[in-house]
């Protein structure tokens, strides 16, 4: 530390416990210059050489602005004392202080004066002392009096300060009774020193004798509000007497501190040096700008008092210290000013992500740092400036990494979109992953993927694998992000054709294994199955006969490869499996032959690759003989192996937990206790407890393995492990202490690993705010109800149901949360409530077969559409839900990894079930009433509530309450991402009730009887039926082949009919089907059929959100899909998805045709006859339309002629049903969280506190008609 305010000296650093025999031969080796001593230290025979050799001893202390922080926990000084006289705190004789105060002349000091004035201004304004608290806290101990009050200044009695500063020697309690005695009608207060109450040095005089006559504090204090409280300030020597004086407060002074004897004070012992009156601001001039030295960032020893007021006030504020000095050290200290620093503090209090760029900050941003000195900073100016300087190229260290920051942060900026146009040369591989990130966040897949391409077309031939590995990190990350958000890849030829170009070059890369998966992983989510058929045999072709190892090796490594899951939803994986299980078979077959042929048996490397194939293809057989052979195997392993043996051990240990055979992977660790490293053995046996739920357990083991190894995974682990067990705010400060880890390594991994860690830690903040919102109000102790939320892991669940529920708990009802790891939940004190809490695991594992492993008893008949369990038949729910994982209508149950998919919805389901049938058992019986709530009320697991709730509400007073976004998305026309809306309603009351951002038929019908509503709303509705759905031109009046035919037909004197579409994935509904047919695809293919049949004109119009991957994501199966195999008659026109919005083919028509959607009210609120053929067709819309009463009179509907017309009511009444289900009765204000409104990112939701605040302290109605709806 002292080196950097030496700048000009070579230091040596000599401790205090140092013989003087080893500091001597120093001084010969290296004679010194000048020898400084910290405080009133010093050797004796130091001392003597120094006089002897005419060397200056100078002396060092901290200054009077020192750090945000104490001392003694090792916090580096902003500033020293060096003083070559004496020290500033020493009585006995000048020091270089003394005479700077007695000798100064204000007509020789130019504006010191005037630079004194601005300096104790900034100090009070942002109330800096020596030692600064990191935020300031307010006084929560004195509360306002009547009285005068006296403040005691506590000080270490032991030390130099007042050994050397006091003539006469007094103990804080000596001072308490002083000042008691001189003011006997004033509150006396005592805050004892810091260092004291820290532990870091000892007590002598024990508070607790003058408890009876002072009050005493303790903790951290806003310096300014405990003066504002105080009269009168008591002191021996302690710095927060002139920091006192500095604030108007008088200031009694029982020693010789170096600010006492200028006329400034009360001092009870004169001092015999001190004649001359000094000002405020010339002791201050002296003290704080003359005599010590700073040292701040890039100025070193060179920096002044305003450059360390500058760098404390940022650093209170919240920014890390590097990063308080780095911005500091760059303005001149005569721009910094109040102005300037709190415009600083604003610009980064409004751009948080900078707060951790100290490494950017240091290479030089002078641009940026002025742009955030200057008025009204925003994300928006900080990304455009950043933005423009990673366009033109150059040295970019730390812009991409900021401005994916930006990106992450609540209002990225839109000038990030403008990346999407660098150019491949602009940008280092390193960069790569931060500049996709930037361009995923918001949600651009395809430009990200394009950059990523550009960049692969322009690579070297030299690239090293290590730097390929960065472009197909950045890939994987696109990947990654498309396949969360359902978007298609864009084109997957540049990165392979690099690749296949070059392999013969890369696969004699030592990392070359590593590129190579991750090429696999391209290929297979651009399901480039030939590629990746081709490569395997190439590179599996080109080894040599007898290289066993190297066929081993690489087999594994492919076999891991072609079975790793794509990040997209993936409906046939069996060619790629199939091809998979042939490599292992082919390896097993040529690695045995090989060492029969030579009568050897298997090397255990060989056979640990072995042994991973065949637990990947899940071979029984291989796996019990490879096992034997490997880890069984008394053996120890060999160095060299420990790596693979590891993974080996890994791989079978998660095989076992998958099976939830907790127990035998418990049993399988011990037995390789021996064998394997400790770190390791208790890393695997952490994960073990933790999938048993024995978290006290798990977080003791994750505790030693941090102590003992260091690592930030294990910060992490801590806090999976308490973000599991609820204990969230614990969750919360190991994720910041892994962060704060991470960003003090600052390299590249550390990078990556710091997003990773922001991801998890806005989760568990959110979930910790939430469950403090719902802590707002107590849980009821006697209460009226319940409600059960069954959420399952959900987050937009939690965003949109917080409010609700504790409103409900103010009406008296309690919440409990169903899903471990969620909404931290308040005990009721009744037992058969709070059993309940949690109940669900956090981790569900589903390896396992179906058949005596669940605890409920399930009927499965796939082909007959049941799943049933006591009575009640799940299977459209699992169904639903299996579309939507599969993103097809169609799919094979049977086809193994389809299956592996509806086993894991089943547990689930299993798991949800015995949870209900426990609330009915231990609650519903006793009388209570109970009401489920989640947003999923159609699919599984969810929807399980919502079925048992509907079975047994004839029963017991239960119901389910579905509460989603509402229907904004379709009045805003996919306008915004985040939702302003919620819906909600119990939908066992109204079991025909579908979803509540439909509308009530009986609300609606209230709502109807008021006057002159269709004057009122026809030009909103006329706005929302005129909407561009479909990304037709503007002004584009040109004809189409389409629409030539579409006129031919009418001109023949045809009948035209439009059969609208509708996205596959997306019924939620509780049964399926209609009058006429099975479903969906039922309906299409005899509407096609019978086109054969009459001369009508039909035509097919796909849903334009087919293509729009915020709703249907990345679609495996499409609605046109359903009639693929069949012959299309000459009198189907099948329409493009974009080109057509219904006000284009309104014109034509003559009637329409829907399985369901809300494009009904649209086309009959325009004069359409509308044919709805589902079930829910007819329950969603309070409409008289045309409904089939059978299959026979579906086809007379479509072969007929005439239909008849909607009369004006009929469509004036659909035109104000589309207006109703987005009024505020449907669809309700709801403005307290951030979550999306489509399925496009807007990152982890989070809560506008202001907004939660003023509901908390206000109330809402909006909310309180939500909750009324509960239990009416």
């Amino acid at each position: 530390m002292a080196a950097k305010f030496f700048a000009d000296y070579r230091v040596a650093f000599a401790r205090k416990n140092t013989p003087w025999r080893i500091q001597h031969a120093g001084f010969k080796k290296h004679p010194p210059s000048l020898i400084a001593f910290w405080g009133m230290q010093g050797k004796k025979g130091a001392v003597a050489y120094a006089e002897r050799h005419s060397i200056p001893i100078w002396r060092i202390e901290d200054g009077f602005l020192r750090s945000v922080g104490l001392g003694a926990a090792h916090i580096d000084p902003l500033s020293c004392a060096i003083d070559k006289t004496g020290i500033y705190f020493d009585r006995s004789r000048p020091s270089d202080l003394e005479r700077l105060i007695e000798g100064f002349d204000a007509s020789k000091q130019g504006d010191l004066l005037r630079r004194a004035d601005k300096c104790m201004s900034l100090i009070r304004h942002y109330n800096l002392t020596k030692y600064n608290v990191s935020q300031n806290v307010k006084l929560k101990e004195l509360h306002p009096s009547r009285r005068r009050r006296v403040l005691v200044i506590g000080q270490v009695e032991s030390d130099a300060s007042i050994k050397y500063g006091a003539k006469v020697k007094y103990s804080n309690n000596d001072l308490v009774r002083i000042a008691h005695s001189e003011n006997e009608d004033a509150e006396v207060i005592y805050k004892p020193h810091r260092d004291v109450l820290g532990g870091h040095r000892d007590a002598i005089s024990d508070p607790r004798e003058i408890a009876d006559i002072a009050t005493i504090i303790s903790g951290d204090y806003d310096f300014q509000e405990l003066l504002n409280a105080v009269d009168h300030v008591y002191t021996l020597t302690s710095l927060m007497g002139f920091e006192s004086v500095l604030r108007g407060k008088k200031v009694s002074v029982f020693g010789e501190p170096f600010y006492a004897g200028w006329g400034l004070t009360d001092d009870r012992h004169k001092s015999e040096r001190r004649t001359a009156k000094r000002t405020l601001q010339e002791v201050f001039a002296a003290a704080y700008i003359l005599y010590p030295a700073y040292c701040v960032g890039s100025r070193g020893a060179a920096a002044e008092l305003e450059h360390a007021i500058l760098a404390l006030v940022l650093e209170k504020y919240g920014t890390p210290r590097a990063l308080a000095e780095q911005i500091a050290s760059h303005f001149e200290h005569h721009a910094i000013d109040a102005d300037l620093c709190t415009r600083l503090v604003d610009a980064l209090q409004k751009n948080p992500y900078l707060q951790n760029e100290t490494a950017f900050f240091s290479e030089g941003q002078s641009g940026l740092l002025d742009l955030l000195a200057g008025p009204d900073v925003d994300s928006g100016k900080v990304a455009d400036y950043l933005v423009q300087r990673a366009l033109e190229g150059g040295d970019n260290r730390g812009v991409f990494w900021t401005l994916r920051n930006i990106a992450q942060s609540d209002e990225p900026s839109e000038a990030i979109e403008r990346l999407k146009d660098i150019a491949p040369q602009n940008f280092a591989l390193e960069d790569a992953a931060d500049l996709v990130s930037c361009l995923t966040r918001i949600g651009k897949f395809d430009d990200a993927e394009q950059v990523l391409n550009r960049k692969a077309e322009i690579l070297s031939e030299t690239v090293s694998s290590s730097d390929f590995l960065l472009l197909l990190e950045a890939c994987e990350m696109v990947r990654s992000e498309q396949g969360r958000f359902g978007r298609k890849p864009v084109d997957g030829k540049p990165l392979w054709h690099f690749f296949d170009d070059n392999l013969h070059w890369l696969r004699h890369d030592p990392q070359f294994f590593a590129v190579l998966s991750k090429i696999f992983d391209h290929l297979s989510h651009h399901r480039m199955l030939e590629e990746m058929h081709q490569l395997s045999y190439d590179l599996l072709g080109s080894l040599n006969a007898d290289d066993v190892l190297g066929l081993a090796k690489l087999s594994q490594v492919i076999v891991a490869s072609l079975f790793k899951p794509s990040k997209r939803p993936e409906l046939i994986v069996q060619p790629k499996r199939q091809l998979a299980v042939e490599i292992y078979r082919s390896a097993e077959a040529k690695v045995t032959s090989f060492y029969q042929s030579r009568s050897e048996s298997v090397p255990k490397t060989v056979g640990m690759q072995l042994f991973q194939m065949a637990m990947t293809v899940d071979d029984k057989r291989g796996i019990g003989a490879y096992k034997r052979i490997t880890l069984d195997d008394t053996s120890a392993v060999a160095k060299g192996e420990m790596s693979h043996y590891k993974k080996t051990v890994s791989d079978y240990f998660n095989m076992l937990v998958r099976a939830r055979n907790y127990k035998g992977a418990r049993s399988f660790l011990a037995s390789q206790k021996d064998k394997i490293p400790e770190e390791f053995f208790l890393h695997l046996l952490s994960n073990c407890c933790t999938y048993e739920r024995r978290y006290s357990s798990a977080a003791t083991v994750a505790r030693s393995l941090l102590t003992k190894y260091k690592k930030n995974s294990y910060r992490r682990k801590l806090a999976t492990i308490y973000a599991n067990s609820g204990e969230l705010d614990k969750a919360s400060a190991w994720l910041n202490h892994a962060a704060a880890a991470a960003a003090a390594a600052g390299d590249g991994p550390a990078r990556r690993e710091s997003a990773a860690i922001r991801e998890e830690l806005a989760r568990v903040d959110f979930l910790s705010q939430a469950s403090k919102i719902l802590d707002a109000v107590a849980q009821p102790k006697l209460p009226r109800g319940v409600v059960f939320l069954g959420s399952f892991g959900c987050l937009n669940t939690i965003s949109m149901v917080v409010p609700v529920l504790l409103e409900l708990k103010r009406q008296g009802y309690a919440v409990v949360q169903l899903d471990e790891g969620m909404l931290r939940n308040e005990p009721t004190g009744i037992a058969w409530i709070d059993k309940h809490a949690g109940m669900i695991d956090r981790v569900i594992h589903t390896d396992r077969s179906l058949f005596g492993s669940l605890t409920n008893e399930w009927t499965i008949n796939w082909a007959g559409r049941e799943v049933i369990a006591d009575g009640i038949n799940y299977y459209q729910a699992i169904f639903e839900i299996m579309t939507q994982k599969f993103r097809a209508f169609n799919f094979n149950i049977n086809d193994p990894w389809i299956f592996r998919w509806f086993r894991y919805y089943l547990v689930r389901c299993d798991k949800a079930l015995t949870a209900c049938k426990s609330i009915e058992r231990e609650v519903m019986k006793r009388g209570m009433p109970v009401r489920f709530i989640n947003a999923g009320s159609h699919s599984a697991p969810f929807s399980v509530y919502r079925s048992f709730a509907l079975e047994k509400a004839s029963k017991y007073d239960v119901g389910f309450i579905h509460m989603g976004p509402a229907y904004e998305n379709y009045y805003s026309n996919l306008k915004s991402k985040v939702a302003t809306t919620v819906s909600l309603d119990n939908l066992t009351k109204h079991p025909l009730y579908r979803l509540p951002f439909l509308a009530r038929p009986d609300r609606f019908e209230e709502w109807l009887k008021r006057d002159g509503l269709y004057e009122r709303y026809k030009e909103d509705i006329d706005r929302v039926l005129n909407h561009n759905r479909v990304g037709r031109l503007e002004g584009n009046t040109s004809h189409t082949q389409y629409e030539e035919t579409l006129i031919r037909a009418k001109q023949a004197g045809r009948k035209v009919i439009g059969v609208y579409g509708k996205i596959l994935c997306d019924m939620a509904v509780p049964f399926d089907g209609g009058p006429g047919h099975e479903n969906i695809a039922d309906w299409l293919r005899h509407t096609v059929a019978t086109a054969g049949s009459t001369s009508n004109l039909i035509v097919l119009k796909p849903h334009p959100h087919e293509l729009r991957p915020e709703i249907a994501r990345d679609l495996n199966e499409y609605w046109l899909d359903l009639i693929g195999d069949m012959d299309i008659p000459e009198n189907v026109l099948i329409l493009p998805h974009t080109g057509f919005n219904n006000q284009d083919l309104i014109k034509y028509l003559d009637l329409a045709v829907l399985w369901n959607g809300t494009s009904s009210l649209e086309l009959c609120a325009q004069g359409v006859p509308v044919v709805m053929a589902s079930h829910f067709g007819k329950h969603d819309y309070p409409i008289e339309l045309i409904y089939p009463e059978s299959r026979s009179d579906y086809e007379r509907i479509i072969c007929a002629d005439e239909w008849e017309r909607p009369d004006r009511q009929k469509m004036e009444r659909a035109a104000l049903l589309l207006k109703y289900m987005g009024t505020e009765e449907v669809c309700v204000p709801f403005t307290y969280s951030h979550r999306p409104v489509t399925n496009d990112p807007v990152g982890v939701p989070f809560w506008h506190m202001d907004e939660v605040e003023k509901f908390l302290r206000d109330g809402d109605p909006h909310i309180s008609r939500l909750a009324d709806k509960f239990f009416a």
